[in-house]
């Protein structure tokens, strides 16, 4: 499979961004509203790595139909990634259309997804 390139990838989350949102709607809401990034790289497990450092951020390296939907849906993701090696460019177009339209599923999952963002504060006592 031909690579991908990463720029390209950015392109295309950032242009279904805007599909989604609109250009002038998109800065006004915040990072808890909805996805809000994404990370394109050769096979991006660094760029995800790198980005979950960040407090607040849930960044979920998504290969297939499968793996996109459930970060949105079970583990609230907020960000993307996006190996431009694992992925062509048509899957990487369906995966951003998929993960920009699958809500948070709340109910059984939101108690995971405080303890995940928990530890954006550090450790927990005696942990």
């Amino acid at each position: 499979m031909a690579d991908l390139d990463p720029s390209e990838v950015r392109r295309l989350v950032r242009d279904a961004v805007e599909r989604a949102l609109g250009p002038d709607a998109a800065p006004a809401v915040g990072p808890a509203a909805r996805p809000s990034g994404a990370a394109a790289r050769r096979v991006a497990i660094g760029s995800t790595m790198a980005a979950n450092k960040v407090p607040g951020v849930r960044c979920a390296l998504c290969h297939d139909d499968a793996t996109a939907r459930n970060s949105r849906e079970h583990n609230d993701a907020n960000m993307l990634a996006l190996g431009s090696r694992v992925v062509n460019r048509g899957l990487a177009q369906r995966l951003v259309r998929l993960f920009l339209a699958t809500p948070f599923g709340g109910g059984r999952h939101e108690r995971r997804v405080h303890k995940i963002m928990a530890l954006d504060r550090g450790p927990a006592e005696g942990a």
